[in-house]
Order: C-alpha cells, then sequence, then structure tokens
C-alpha cells in the first residue's frame, strides 16, 4: 500500500478527531467562586450532573445540569467527522467523504466553542437567573482543545480532498 499526502492527512485528522471525541473526559465547564474552582466535564454538561453533600447528618442531592443536545452534537458530528477520515484512509468513498468529514468536525470545533452557552440548568430557573449562571461559567480546557483539534482536523480533511486523485 502507498502512502500518500492525502491519506497521510486523512489519518492526523482522525488521529485528531478522536482527541476532540475523549475530550468530553476532560473540563468543558469551569466556575470560580468564594467556596472555589468547580469543574464540570463534558460528561456532565452533555448527560446532566447531580452531587450529593452532606450537611447536618443528612444527605442533600443537587441536580446541577439537565441532558444537553447542543452539547451532545459536537461529539456526534466530530463521530462523523471520523468515521469519513477512516473512510477517506481505507480508500472509500472518493472526495465527497473527504468533504463530509471537513464540515462535520468544522461544525463541531465551532459547537465546541460554545459548551457554556449550551448547558441545560435543572429546576425552573428564571431567564434571568439562567443569564447569571452562565456569565458564572468559563469555557473549559477540554472545549478548546477539543474545538481547536476539530477545527484542525477539518482543514487536514479539506486538505487531503483538494490533494486526492481524481476519484
Amino acid at each position: 500500500m502507498k502512502l500518500n499526502l492525502s491519506k497521510i492527512l486523512a489519518v492526523a485528522a482522525a488521529v485528531l478527531g478522536l482527541i476532540a471525541i475523549l475530550m468530553m473526559f476532560a473540563p468543558m465547564a469551569v466556575s470560580e467562586s468564594v467556596v472555589g474552582k468547580t469543574e464540570y466535564t463534558g460528561l456532565n454538561t452533555i448527560f446532566g450532573a447531580k452531587y450529593k453533600s452532606e450537611v447536618l447528618g443528612q444527605t442533600i442531592e443537587t441536580e446541577v445540569f439537565k441532558f444537553s443536545f447542543v452539547n451532545f452534537l459536537p461529539l456526534i458530528l466530530a463521530l462523523v467527522g471520523l468515521v469519513c477520515s477512516v473512510m477517506a484512509i481505507l480508500g472509500k468513498g472518493g472526495k465527497v467523504v473527504s468533504v463530509v468529514g471537513a464540515v462535520a468536525y468544522l461544525a463541531a470545533g465551532i459547537i465546541f466553542f460554545c459548551a457554556v452557552q449550551g448547558v441545560v440548568f435543572a429546576g425552573e430557573p428564571s431567564k434571568e437567573m439562567v443569564k447569571e449562571l452562565k456569565k458564572a461559567l468559563d469555557l473549559g480546557a477540554g472545549a478548546i482543545v477539543a474545538g481547536i483539534f476539530s477545527v484542525i482536523s477539518a482543514i487536514a480533511s479539506a486538505a487531503g480532498c483538494l490533494l486526492a486523485k481524481k476519484a
């Protein structure tokens, strides 16, 4: 099997896309308060988070986040990009899979940077309260790295498509 530049770029896009997907285990949102710094992983901001605390001998369970499709979408898109990159590596689908992969990676990268805006708070907070709660959250390192790697994967997929032989 002869390696060419378009396949090398597809491998690079696939590796960076996989790293972007794995960033869901890293902090996506960070909140600093008087009590200290609280980090919420991608799993927390996507699927919701409940925390238990002990107060005066009683265990209190507090739900902070609910499921967020907006934060789940970039993972789906990055996975679509990853599948397209693997298909490009295997030589299946021609240039179309590289274009679809590049678009999926780019969309995922943009949405990763909106992780804080996509958070769904538990309960029924008012619009003003949601606005204040979102002001208290900052973008975490996981969201930033995932966004950057997704955009780089999009560039690699697009470049691989441009350098590929006619299909």
